[in-house]
């Protein structure tokens, strides 16, 4: 007689075999790695065509880039490939890495040619112009974009944001301007927040600040409101120029449209303010941002600390040094850093070991410039025991091509060191 389950499992589906999930890198795909046959042809029929997850395991392995563009064409014939982004970002940085433009190009045109085939979206036609970007290839990016209207998908406001973005990555600011003014006039393409901040961070790149606020206004015709972001540009660009009384202006228009400085605002005014040697302004303008509600971060330190360093007041950096910690900001490895090296400038040697074993304590060892500053200085001053330790505790730590030059500072040290202990015994 068969044995009825209680009402409560009734529903459940029935019982299956559990089989774990296969590697990825399995013998099937590289039986040279089990067995060690040799790799099949690509064009062999017994070789399967590669799925985009197991192509990224075959992207580890494989060193010679025109074999990896053979294998990339096989494999983008999987009707799933083209939505695997971390393919083609993967695979266009290992060839962009070992300066193969030529390869990049081959398998992005491969994949355009594919798209007039296949119904790709927008988005993958700002991918590949992306990807050129990114592999510093700004010709064939604006190319690509030029091309939209043969992928069925027009001259789209993303295309033209990706064709920008690609020429600002490779710092042709006025190719930038050149394509927005030529598209402006000849394109129906109605530009977007991201639009205008790449042109007027373009503006601002060659000296055209003025330019770039008056953009702000244009902005608005066209139904877009300025952002933190792009006030913070221009009033970045402003001061990069010497124009401070501009510089205001662009505050007093930020206030003026409900867009509140948040901290890369203020930290842009603190730097400038250090730049012209009023770090007390500086250090009055940070209370400030603390009472407006808004938390200093570290850079908004490290700024105040060199700038007090470079007036030669290690009195007021040491204050400013100790009071982030207080202020829940502790210091990072840059203030660490450029406290230690400006100590060095001040032949502050004793003052300098300290902060230094501090920042040795924290895993945070200075480079090697700033180092052999301490050590020299430590000499000088009859601190070769602090000397050799501080090299004994760094050198372990960096890389061995600086071997030799921790060999050099060592025998200099021991020649100082001899003739200190001569002279001592001359006495």
């Amino acid at each position: 007689m068969e044995r009825k389950l209680p009402c409560a499992f009734k529903f459940l589906p029935p019982l299956r075999p559990h089989y774990p999930y296969r590697s990825l890198c399995t013998s099937h795909t590289f039986p040279e790695l089990f067995f060690g046959a040799k790799k099949p042809s690509i064009q062999s029929p017994r070789r399967r065509r590669l799925g985009p997850y197991e192509f990224l395991s075959f992207l580890k392995l494989e060193k010679d880039p025109d074999r990896l563009v053979s294998i990339w064409k096989e494999a983008s014939e999987h009707h799933r490939f083209h939505h695997h982004r971390s393919a083609y970002e993967s695979t266009v940085k290992k060839l962009a890495s070992v300066n193969r433009p030529d390869a990049v190009e081959e398998i992005l045109e491969h994949e355009k040619q594919l798209s007039r085939s296949r119904p790709y979206n927008e988005g993958f036609i700002v991918r590949i112009i992306t990807l050129y970007g990114r592999a510093g290839m700004p010709d064939q990016a604006v190319k690509t974009f030029r091309q939209c209207p043969d992928f069925d998908c027009g001259h789209s406001v993303k295309c033209f944001n990706a064709a920008l973005c690609a020429l600002y990555a490779a710092k042709q600011h006025q190719r930038i301007l050149d394509l927005y003014s030529e598209i402006k006039e000849t394109v129906n393409i109605k530009p977007n927040l991201t639009t205008f901040l790449t042109v007027i961070k373009a503006l601002c790149q060659v000296g055209s600040s003025n330019s770039g606020y008056s953009m702000l206004d244009e902005m608005v015709k066209h139904g877009c409101s300025p952002d933190t972001v792009t006030f913070n540009v221009v009033l970045k660009g402003f001061y990069n120029e010497a124009k401070p009384q501009e510089a205001a202006r662009v505050l007093k228009k930020m206030s003026e449209m409900g867009c509140h400085p948040d901290v890369h605002t203020y930290n842009i005014r603190i730097l400038n303010l250090c730049n012209e040697s009023k770090s007390d302004e500086a250090k009055a303008l940070l209370r400030v941002m603390r009472a407006d509600g808004i938390k200093p971060n570290t850079l908004s330190y490290n700024t105040l600390i060199e700038g007090f360093c470079k007036e030669h007041n290690l009195v007021e950096a040491n204050k400013v040094f100790v009071d982030m910690a207080g202020n829940e900001c502790d210091p990072n490895n840059q203030s660490y850093y450029t406290f230690i090296y400006y100590l060095c400038i001040e032949e502050e040697f004793d003052w300098a070991l300290e902060v230094c074993d501090e920042s040795i304590r924290k895993n945070w060892v200075p480079n090697i410039s700033v180092l052999q500053m301490l050590i020299e200085g430590l000499v000088k001053i009859s601190k070769v025991d602090s000397a050799c330790r501080i090299i004994g505790e760094a050198r372990s730590r960096f890389p061995s091509r600086c071997v030799g030059l921790w060999d050099d500072i060592e025998k200099a040290l021991s020649k100082v060191s001899g003739a200190r202990r001569v002279n001592s015994s001359g006495k």
